[in-house]
């Protein structure tokens, strides 16, 4: 028998914790690659449309890439806080 009768399910929190990490890593990762996909097809849309000078195109590519990232911050801020807590 366990010295602690309540350590397995404390270990089993522990891991039903991680898996929930986890899927929201892979779910942030997920919306970000789906607003990256978007941005991009918006620059290529933008760049087929007008003409752009390559400083413009460079600029549009290099927001892709923010807009990308702060999509991945914005939903990580809003998760991870909760799943991180130890109060939980």
């Amino acid at each position: 028998m366990d010295r602690h009768p309540l350590q397995s399910i404390r270990v089993r929190l522990a891991v039903l914790r991680r898996r929930a990490l986890a899927l929201t890593l892979a779910a942030g990762l997920t919306l970000a690659l789906a607003a990256g996909a978007i941005l991009v097809l918006a620059w290529v849309g933008l760049e087929a449309l007008i003409f752009l000078s390559p400083p413009w195109r460079a600029g549009l590519g290099l927001l892709a890439l923010l807009g990308c990232g702060a999509v991945a911050a914005f939903f990580l801020r809003r998760h991870l806080p909760a799943l991180l807590s130890h109060r939980r």
